[in-house]
């Protein structure tokens, strides 16, 4: 049986790894380019708190490919390799090298030793046939196979690899696509101080607000770019944020100039029970010893104020206004950054037609793993998890067929 692989990423690298006799094509000049940037160039292979409330799209699907391909089980199958893990204090799982070049290192020498890896090679179109599938590479060469695996990734991070290709053929062999749009990415926010903060960070909670209404928050390091936000809660609530933009909605992120305030409205009676504390003090020596120094420019020009005007001198009214943007500073979503700058792309090939083992439900023998399907997770291994589990979830649907045929 003649099976082709499509794409050199971390799914379809496990696969290969899984499998023997297959054959692997790579677009670029070698596997796994994207993987070596995952996790910060740690690789974070996944997470020991795994749920379906972790991962978006196509829940479903999500469900019956783990039911088929546990963390457990993939994870066994990575200790055999040799590959040895670890947990650090946020559930995340990284090898214990913390070297994302390790994970590549050991499923490139799996995958090579039983198959044939063909890099620098483009697949421009899959043909079904009645029986079997027809590749077309740059040139023109074209060549049979039995079984073809879609495995090319979204569309983040191009100079990887994942251009979209994987997309455009899926379209042409009859398969819909939910809609595409990056996660797990920055955003650019409306502020006239971005520039005078950039750089500065605040640990705490960021709420994201859509049409005037709080849709979720995340906690964390949110760090002030010369474009908007960045950090792990920015990227959390990035899908969401994304998604809603796209829509034309209006979204708006919120968060405490003070470090370490897990409510925005225990931030607001904080300052504010503080303030009475401090009264007879001026406006910027209150805020020396509360917030950044960058802020204290940022708060007085939104007030209008002199730094020697003294608390106990302020209007009520003022005094509100005042507490709001130290408790809750609010900035306007205008954008978001590039798929060059994503490490996820949401929505793709519609998991309605996809069964549990990856396998098409239209074209028998096409199966379509990792990010290029209606599948995405969180930021913290997930979409590396659901990487390796459809990858094995398809292994050992090749290997059912296989053993059908008497191969």
């Amino acid at each position: 049986m003649k099976i082709a692989i499509i794409g050199g990423g971390a799914s379809g690298l496990f696969l290969a790894s899984l499998l023997e006799g297959v054959t692997l094509f790579e677009g670029k000049d070698r596997v796994g380019k994207k993987l070596l940037a995952t996790g910060n160039g740690r690789c974070n292979l996944s997470n020991q708190q795994m749920s379906l409330d972790h991962f978006h799209g196509n829940k479903k699907l999500v469900q019956e490919v783990f039911s088929r391909a546990s963390q457990e089980e993939v994870f066994s199958h990575f200790h055999l390799m040799g590959l040895d893990t670890l947990r650090d204090d946020r559930n995340r799982i990284y090898p214990r090298t913390l070297q994302a070049s390790t994970v590549l290192n050991v499923l490139r020498r799996h995958a090579e030793e039983k198959n044939d890896i063909r890099t620098g090679i483009e697949v421009e179109k899959v043909q079904a046939k009645n029986k079997g599938f027809t590749l077309t590479l740059e040139g023109g060469e074209r060549e049979d196979y039995d079984l073809v695996v879609l495995a090319t990734g979204g569309k983040t991070m191009p100079k990887s690899g994942s251009r979209g290709q994987g997309y455009a053929l899926a379209k042409a062999l009859g398969h819909h696509l939910r809609p595409i749009f990056p996660a797990l990415v920055q955003v650019k926010t409306k502020d006239p101080f971005l520039k005078h903060l950039q750089g500065v960070k605040v640990e705490g909670v960021l709420e994201l607000w859509i049409n005037g209404k709080k849709k979720d928050q995340k906690t964390g390091e949110i760090l002030i770019t010369n474009y908007g936000l960045s950090g792990p809660p920015v990227l959390d609530l990035s899908r969401q944020a994304v998604e809603a933009y796209l829509k034309k909605e209006k979204v708006d992120f919120r968060f405490s100039l003070l470090n370490g305030m897990e409510d925005l409205k225990e931030a607001f009676t904080y300052v504010q029970e503080r303030t009475y504390q401090f009264y007879p003090n001026r406006l910027e020596e209150f805020l020396e010893g509360l917030v950044h120094k960058k802020f204290i420019h940022v708060v007085l020009k939104n007030l209008n104020l002199s730094p020697d005007v003294r608390l106990e001198d302020l209007a009520y009214q003022d005094l509100e206004k005042f507490w709001k943007i130290l408790a809750q500073y609010k900035m306007e979503m205008t954008g978001f950054r590039k798929e060059d700058q994503a490490q996820i792309t949401c929505g793709g090939v519609s998991g309605e037609e996809i069964d549990g083992r990856g396998e098409s439900l239209l074209h028998p023998g096409l199966f379509f793993i990792g990010e290029l399907v209606d599948v995405d997770g969180d930021c913290g291994g997930y979409n590396l998890q659901w990487a390796w589990s459809s990858a094995l979830s398809c292994a050992k649907a090749i290997k059912e067929k296989e053993d059908q045929k008497g191969f």
